[in-house]
């Protein structure tokens, strides 16, 4: 039998600045059937001692590299019905996972719930390259696995994320998930993102950004010239 109904997956590596911060949002949910699995890559600051401080976590040492090989852990590890994801920088609007799940009542059709994002940045950080400061204003449509809620069969259909992709597998694994499954949205603001100069794609770099995102456009090809033949010429 499940142990919850919602499994959260935090991963965490040296995250003592802002854990403390995306904990409380979890713990603060207007539903609270859930369980936290915090999957650390070997932190060497207080990152587990915080989290050790709040109710319903777990915490599992990470065996491989990277945020995605983390998250295929964390589900690995579970097995409640629902699975959720928090970075562990980011926040969650208190009845983030009530709403998802009344649309997955009302929808019983769905595979996954995404809500809506809002950027907010730490005022003695700059902004990461490339980002748009219009961006900040109002709220956005965005599929980000932070604001989304996803059945664990449909997890277990879609494979594990691709972790051999550095800093773009979770715009991979939405591709395929926004390909196949029947896709719900809340809409409001779920997910409160953070800025700051610790963000993966500001640490990445742009080249790593490009290098991603150019073999997930390759692949996406690839598989399309095989599922209706390459175009004739």
């Amino acid at each position: 039998m499940p142990d919850s109904v919602i499994d959260i997956i935090v991963a965490v590596k040296n995250a003592e600045r802002y854990l403390a911060s995306a904990l409380e949002s979890i713990s603060a949910q207007t539903f609270q059937d859930f369980r936290v699995v915090v999957v650390d890559g070997r932190s060497t600051d207080n990152t587990l001692a915080i989290a050790r401080r709040f109710p319903k976590v777990i915490c599992l040492q990470q065996s491989g590299q990277g945020y995605l090989n983390a998250w295929n852990s964390g589900i690995a590890a579970g097995n409640s019905p629902f699975v959720a994801f928090l970075d562990s920088d980011d926040r969650w609007a208190s009845d983030k996972l009530d709403a998802q799940l009344d649309l997955f009542r009302k929808d019983p059709e769905l595979d996954c719930v995404f809500g809506r994002v809002q950027f907010f940045r730490e005022p003695e950080d700059g902004l990461p390259v490339g980002f748009r400061p219009e961006i900040l204003d109002g709220s956005h449509a965005v599929p980000f696995n932070g604001s989304m809620l996803v059945r664990r069969s449909t997890c277990n259909k879609l494979g594990s994320f691709d972790a051999g992709l550095i800093i773009a597998g979770d715009i991979e694994w939405v591709l395929r998930l926004r390909d196949t499954c029947h896709v719900g949205w809340v809409d409001r603001v779920l997910l409160f993102k953070r800025l700051h100069g610790g963000n993966l794609g500001e640490r990445a770099g742009q080249e790593q950004w490009r290098s991603d995102l150019l073999a997930i456009a390759r692949r996406r090809i690839a598989a399309q010239r095989t599922t209706t033949g390459s175009p004739r010429t």
